[in-house]
């Protein structure tokens, strides 16, 4: 009777996730945790670990419209759990949720880039082709893969592809660690798709980052808090199958990269409004600036000098 009583749940797990409806998905595993503390586990283990990308889902709005929303809020049930990165990866807890939380950033600024762009097209009356703005109603995380890109205006295009590589990077970050054999294919597959971001790529971020300085700041703290416990971790546990020596430097790199850019943009942003005289807009910067986020402390203090100001 159990084992029925299990099945269904699982059947039952299955129908809530692929219907995008985390309520009752998350009702549902909390039920079969009673009977499957394990198999409860394992679900929302390999939710997280796929950064929530399954195949198939109907997402809404209504309830949960992105892989990365699911992913986070499958994190948070997880850490629920006894042991919740248990034979799956090396690091910790609070790094797994680190490591949510910087997908859950990655996806709310790509969606608010792919917001303003079908607001401006309804606005003005632009019609997609057969194709076109019916990709809007996917989530950003798919648009690459439905070649969503080529309907958007260059600016945010190029935006957008680059939104998708860190995304990337994101979602290696949260791929399983320590399997044996069995998926590694899908990790050197993951590999692959970790690519370097040049700085002149990632500088094309430099209006969105200021339209969303809020959200690109935690992001930034997020990286830093995830670098730090890299750094800090003494555990050997990093020697593991992924092929984590190139793919990890990658990854590292490009983290440090958006934090360098991203205080790149709040410099030349003071720097433009101190040539305006406009001192307060110059002050609402201030609290954006992390002197340890990749720019050096002196550069901050030539770009305050030289136009008759003091420095800050």
């Amino acid at each position: 009777m159990e084992d029925k009583e299990t099945e269904f749940l699982c059947k039952l797990t299955a129908n809530h996730l692929f219907l995008a409806q985390f309520e009752r998905l998350r009702a549902t595993l909390r039920s079969l945790r009673v009977r499957s503390p394990e198999l409860a586990r394992s679900i929302l283990q390999t939710i997280v670990a796929k950064g929530g990308r399954f195949d198939s889902v109907l997402w809404s709005h209504h309830s949960c419209p992105s892989p990365s929303l699911l992913a986070f809020l499958s994190t948070l049930e997880l850490l629920q759990f006894n042991e919740p990165v248990l034979g799956l990866w090396s690091f910790d807890e609070s790094s797994l949720k680190l490591r949510a939380e910087f997908l859950l950033y990655v996806q709310i600024v790509s969606y608010r880039v792919v917001e303003s762009v079908k607001k401006h097209a309804e606005l003005n009356g632009i019609q997609g082709n057969e194709d076109g703005f019916r990709n809007f109603n996917i989530p950003v995380e798919f648009l690459a893969k439905e070649d969503g890109f080529r309907i958007l205006d260059e600016e945010n295009g190029k935006c957008l592809w680059v939104f998708d590589r860190i995304s990337n990077v994101g979602l290696s970050r949260l791929r399983p660690d320590m399997m044996a054999v069995e998926g590694e294919e899908e990790r050197e597959g993951v590999a692959e798709s970790v690519e370097e971001i040049g700085e002149e790529e990632m500088m094309v971020l430099k209006r969105v980052i200021l339209e969303n300085e809020e959200v690109f700041d935690v992001l930034c703290v997020n990286i830093e808090k995830q670098l730090g416990m890299i750094q800090k971790d003494d555990s050997g546990m990093a020697i593991t199958l992924r092929t984590e020596g190139k793919q990890m430097e990658v990854e590292d790199r490009v983290f440090r990269l958006v934090q360098t850019c991203v205080q790149i943009v709040h410099v030349d942003a003071m720097k433009e409004l101190l040539d305006k005289n406009e001192l307060d807009g110059v002050v609402s910067h201030l609290k954006y600036l992390h002197l340890d986020f990749g720019v050096e402390d002196m550069d901050y203090r030539i770009d305050m000098h030289g136009k008759g100001h003091n420095s800050y």
